[in-house]
């Protein structure tokens, strides 16, 4: 998605040297497969699942039973890994004493974008870090690094809220999408036009996005949504 508005709205990117791009394409890759499904084992999971409908949630969106004990049981692997992250941020991203991860910016870029927002999150959700090596005393850059960026993002605009129908004039009214094709070497032989199915391979199958195959090339798959499914 990010990407998508760097392209679309070229004169306020967030990266401006097309050589940082393999970069940002790592970083984001590394915070969404590798940081973030550790990440969720940290939450304080005993205490969300106190409330029966949060946990018939998670259960309905996962497709399979929820059970506390087994986030609880993946924690201290989970902590290992994300050690080896923050640890990776304070002496690499950050090291020599950089603000932010691009060397000599006064602002943050598309990497610190990509790459800060599983930190961010486990630092304000202080139950996630307790009882953890994950300080502010042994990552003194890293939580300085998400003051900053907290500091330069301010204060979140409040989000309108819209009804269905509303909901379906922005998307119909959106931004035309150029056609990138359809991947000749796909090897589901599918077609543009073709009815398809989307959903995540790890979790959230549930709730698949169906549409017309308007155009899928490497990682990007675009549909033209059925507006008749409920919108998360």
């Amino acid at each position: 998605m990010i990407k998508k508005l760097e392209s679309q709205f070229p004169s306020n990117r967030l990266l401006t040297n097309e050589s940082d791009y393999a970069l940002s394409t790592f970083l984001e890759m590394w915070t969404m497969e590798t940081l973030f499904p550790h990440a969720v084992k940290l939450l304080p999971w005993r205490a969300m699942a106190r409330d029966p409908a949060f946990l018939a949630d998670r259960q309905q969106m996962s497709g399979a039973p929820f059970r506390v004990e087994d986030m609880e049981k993946a924690r201290p692997e989970a902590v290992a890994a994300l050690c080896v992250a923050f640890t990776f941020a304070e002496k690499n991203l950050l090291g020599h004493g950089k603000d932010w991860i691009i060397a000599n910016s006064d602002t943050p870029s598309l990497l610190d974008v990509q790459a800060i927002w599983v930190f961010d999150w486990l630092i304000s959700v202080p139950p996630c870090l307790k009882g953890t090596p994950m300080i502010k005393e042994n990552f003194p850059r890293v939580f300085a690094w998400v003051g900053r960026f907290r500091k330069a993002r301010g204060t979140p605009k409040a989000l309108k809220q819209v009804n269905g129908e509303e909901a379906k004039k922005i998307i119909e009214n959106g931004v035309e999408q150029n056609s990138i094709g359809i991947l000749a070497s796909d090897p589901l032989g599918l077609k543009e036009g073709d009815f398809v199915s989307v959903t995540p391979t790890d979790s959230a199958k549930s709730n698949p996005t169906m549409g017309r195959l308007i155009g899928m090339f490497s990682r990007n798959l675009i549909s033209l949504l059925r507006i008749t499914l409920c919108l998360m």
